[in-house]
């Protein structure tokens, strides 16, 4: 192999190796557009009259750029210029970084879901390339200079070499809104189908050539991965579907005022899991080379041909690889409304460089923005890069297209054409353009006053003292809009308070909700105790409608009535006490409460005849209130009677005539009953199935002016009742 060829072979093959995918393109920070919205989910893409925007296939979004950063720029600038390489002095252990980007947008759409928090939801889908790659300038020094400079040398580290490389498909959803006031934010989370990937991880390597430099020993060590074998490539289709992997970014922006917005945001965090036949290479050897010059082609073939024995055992399983994921801190600043400054500091997580960039936002012409902006990377590469912006007339399209790395993209084509000019910017180039359509119809602004010259929106303020030159607004606020930063309806200057949401008749304030029921203060009529709406905010925790705070009764429900308590029911007889006339005694509803009116009952003939003959048979001794003993048998027939009906009850009544003094007839009326009671009880009947009541002369069934009347008067009746 020649020199020069072999010089051009190493020089693509870091390059290839080094593919990486930064997390945006920075020329498009702040620019509303569709790619912006999607690569930072935490910006606004939208205007407030638009329902969606999207881009298709068929109209693509897509970036490609490639750097060259740290001592390896005076390698290629020296070899690109054709100059003596081993002129060139490289510190060994100093580390280089090789970049190159692709990002096609298959497809991105953002959906507004609701303006007044500026909530926007977002699909997407998209083709990326991404790694990290970091070299030892070793590797040149070993290359350019070959191995007799450092005869009789052991060099750790001479060969180290840090390499990520992914080839992937990331879809997914992203949603973003207004959080708090001021504050917004938004995320993305993708879902990843993996292409490609190769790992490499050079470590502990050394270099030793022998003191007259005729023998080398090269030792490395670490491990390489490639998720494609290269000795079963018909299986390739088949595996991609086996790797997957996830994705997430977020961020948050501060409006800190009307002009300056603050960010802070980490990007494409997550993984890919590769196929359980992906090749796993474990390196740790030394190979010694006799009789070798770096710098004669027949030895740097005799050494390139035995790389791949450095490795010591090769295997096949699942590996995970990390995306290269950053994080960033971004300041925009509107100094007026056609001109804006954003400054962002980006740190990847994997690499140790910073990039530091200042981008401004001119739009020069109503929907034409023109973007340049100047970059610098701790490892040593700086670039300026410019960006064209076409918003078509009434927002319907945007169409960019620019490069980030200008100058040094021109200071290419012209080494192209002076081939012994060399470069004096780091060597890098990269070109990005899309097209994206809105969709929504924006309503035409009729001008406050006819349009003056110099006076682009009629608000009668000039525009060179306009701070809102395309947006009518009064000289108070320096020709802007009023603004309304919580979206209440009612503006900032009106609004007591500007970040929380109110209502007009409260200056703009929510109403106080000192119990948090969400039922304000002034329609509370328990503002310090969580209620219900239906209840106007007061606690019913027994559900009875009497609030707890007049309830006599809190756990149990009852009428207003009442003081929110059960009416009580004394006797239990299910007649409450407010309804019962006999509160204290048993008795059915239909008799207010009370015990019912005993009822006859309907006797059989048989048991009439007992009756019949208690009532004639009945004798008491003359004068007395002793039963006469020719009674006893048939009161004995009564007894048995009972016994036999354990549901019916007797009542005893006991009658006299008129002779002699009503009360003493009435006494002995009650004590012939009370005798009759006691000896039916005696036989065994309960005292409480019998009533026993004298009343004297005051039931007659006959004339007491006759014997014969009188007779009938004096008399016993026995009642059979149920």
């Amino acid at each position: 192999m020649k020199l020069l060829t072999k010089y051009i072979f190493v020089a693509v093959l870091l390059l290839v190796i080094g593919t990486t995918a930064r997390a945006q393109k920075y020329s498009l920070y702040y620019t509303r557009t569709l790619y912006d919205g999607i690569q930072n989910p935490h910006h606004r893409a939208l205007d407030s009259c638009r329902a969606f925007s999207s881009n298709f296939f068929i109209f693509p979004s897509m970036g490609l750029d490639f750097s060259l950063s740290g001592e390896a720029n005076d390698f290629v600038k020296s070899f690109l210029a054709s100059e003596n390489l081993s002129n060139l002095s490289l510190e060994n252990g100093g580390k280089n970084s090789f970049n190159i980007r692709m990002n096609y947008n298959i497809f991105m759409m953002k959906i507004r879901l609701s303006r007044k928090r500026e909530a926007e939801l977002s699909f997407y889908s998209q083709l990326k390339s991404e790694a990290g790659f970091n070299i030892n300038n070793g590797i040149f020094n070993f290359i350019t200079k070959g191995n007799y400079p450092f005869r009789g040398e052991s060099i750790d580290g001479f060969l180290d070499i840090g390499g990520l490389g992914n080839f992937y498909v990331e879809s997914g959803v992203g949603f973003r809104r207004q959080i708090y006031g001021k504050l917004s934010g938004g995320f993305k989370v993708g879902y990843i189908i993996g292409i490609a990937n190769a790992t490499l991880d050079v470590k502990d390597s050394k270099f030793y050539t022998s003191t007259n430099g005729d023998t080398v020993k090269i030792t490395v060590g670490g491990e390489a991965k490639l998720s494609v074998d290269p000795d079963n490539t018909a299986d390739i289709a088949s595996n991609i579907l086996k790797n997957n992997g996830f994705a997430f970014s977020g961020g948050l922006q501060y409006d800190l005022t009307r002009k300056m917005t603050l960010g802070l945001s980490v990007l494409d965090l997550g993984a890919i899991t590769w196929n359980e036949n992906s090749r796993l290479y474990k390196l740790g050897k030394t190979i010694t080379f006799t009789g070798v010059n770096a710098l004669d082609s027949a030895a740097q073939d005799s050494v390139l041909n035995n790389l791949t024995d450095f490795s010591t055992d090769s295997s096949r399983g699942k590996y995970t690889s990390p995306l290269l994921s950053r994080v960033e801190f971004s300041l925009n600043y509107r100094w007026a409304n056609w001109f804006h400054q954003t400054a962002i500091v980006s740190k990847p997580l994997y690499q140790s460089n910073l990039d530091v960039v200042l981008i401004n936002n001119i739009r020069f012409i109503k929907r034409f923005n023109f973007i340049f902006l100047g970059a610098y990377n701790t490892s040593g590469f700086a670039s300026v890069g410019a960006q064209f912006l076409y918003r078509a007339k009434g927002g319907g399209m945007d169409f960019y297209i620019g490069s980030e790395k200008v100058l040094n993209t021109f200071q290419i084509t012209q080494q192209m054409a002076e081939p012994t000019r060399k470069p004096t910017l780091g060597l890098g180039a990269d070109v990005n353009f899309g097209v994206s359509f809105a969709f929504g119809r924006c309503p035409k602004k009729k001008p406050l006053a006819p349009t003056l010259p110099g006076d682009a929106d009629a608000d009668g303020v000039m525009d060179v003292i306009d701070d809102c030159p395309y947006s009518a607004g009064p000289i108070e606020n320096k020709g802007c809009p009023w603004p309304d930063t919580d979206k209440d309806g009612v503006l900032d200057k009106d609004d007591a308070c500007i970040d929380i949401a109110g209502p007009l008749d409260n200056k703009g304030c929510p109403w106080p909700d000192a119990d948090n029921d969400s039922i304000p203060d002034k329609d509370d009529k328990c503002p310090n105790a969580i209620g219900l709406a239906i209840n106007n905010g007061c606690p019913d925790t027994d559900g009875d409608g009497v609030y707890d705070d007049t309830d006599a009764c809190i756990d149990v429900a009852g009428p207003a009535e009442n003081k929110g308590c059960p009416w009580p029911d004394t006797d239990g007889d299910g007649v409450l006490d407010k309804d019962d006339k006999c509160p204290n005694v048993k008795g059915p509803l239909d008799s207010a409460g009370c015990p019912g009116v005993p009822q006859k009952v309907e006797l059989t003939v048989e048991e009439q005849e007992v009756i019949n003959k208690v009532f004639s048979n009945l004798t008491f001794e003359t004068g007395k209130t002793v039963i006469a003993a020719a009674s006893y048998e048939s009161l004995d027939l009564l007894s048995a009677l009972l016994v036999k009906k354990p549901s019916f009850k007797l009542l005893i009544e006991g009658h006299t005539d008129n002779v002699g003094k009503a009360a003493a007839n009435l006494k002995l009326s009650q004590t012939r009953s009370d005798a009759v009671k006691k000896y039916i009880v005696s036989k065994g009947i309960e005292a409480t199935r019998i009533t026993a009541k004298g009343y004297g002369p005051t039931k007659p069934v006959a004339d007491n002016k006759t014997a014969e009347g009188r007779a009938q008067n004096r008399r016993v009746e026995f009642t059979i009742l149920e």
